[in-house]
């Protein structure tokens, strides 16, 4: 009398375990050792979208300027920021004013004629409008409205908080801001081993973090 084989019923949870272990031998081990990264990119997602959005995307904002100016800026195709129906391509902020121009050669993709400028001084509820270079030039200064250092903006000044974001997301997510608080605690230790690089690493990034947030949060010329 022959043998009969007789099939095993299989533990499916022992199967699942199986195919995770093939595959986990079959990924290269250093892909495999950032496969943790995947949540830190899921939170870096979370974070982009509670950013308000308009249909014009990420690119859309709308911001409250020092001076109580609400700028926005929809996102399209038109390179121009928008105040209560005035359109302009750039401005620059100094003593509560809003000084904004508007150039058809830079407001959209196609090139328009460059002779149907028009030139803007905001204060407050009022709004001078200029068709001439000269005249508003000279409005600036006798407004005393014209700064030492002028800080230009245009459609892109409401996403200048992303190279902020930036800064703690690259090169890999939080990745910096981990080394810049180990080594701040490594020279509060004995610990020598490359000291001194290590201390202008932790002065180099709170510079140039502490740098660019007055920048972001200070938009105003001086």
């Amino acid at each position: 009398m022959g043998l009969v084989d007789v099939p095993v019923p299989q533990d499916p949870v022992r199967a699942e375990a199986v195919k995770l272990a093939r595959l986990e031998s079959s990924i290269h081990p250093i892909a495999f050792m950032f496969w943790p990264i995947r949540k830190q990119w899921f939170t870096f997602v979370l974070l982009c979208c509670t950013f308000s959005a308009w249909a014009g995307g990420l690119s859309a904002w709308k911001e409250v300027v020092p001076g109580g100016y609400e700028l926005s800026h929809d996102g399209g195709d038109h390179r121009v920021v928008t105040l209560d129906g005035l359109a302009f391509t750039s401005f620059y902020l100094y003593r509560g004013a809003l000084v904004a121009q508007y150039d058809p050669a830079t407001a959209t993709s196609e090139r328009q004629p460059a002779d149907e400028k028009s030139y803007y001084i905001v204060r407050g509820d009022q709004a001078i409008a200029f068709s001439d270079a000269e005249d508003f030039q000279a409005e600036l200064e006798k407004s005393h409205l014209v700064p030492v250092l002028t800080r230009w903006h245009d459609h892109e000044f409401g996403l200048r908080f992303w190279s902020l974001l930036l800064l703690f997301m690259l090169p890999l997510p939080l990745l910096l801001p981990v080394a810049w608080a180990l080594c701040l605690l490594s020279l509060l230790t004995p610990w020598q081993w490359r000291r001194r690089a290590r201390l202008w690493f932790v002065l180099g990034y709170a510079s140039v973090s502490g740098g660019l947030f007055l920048l972001l949060n200070f938009p105003q010329s001086i």
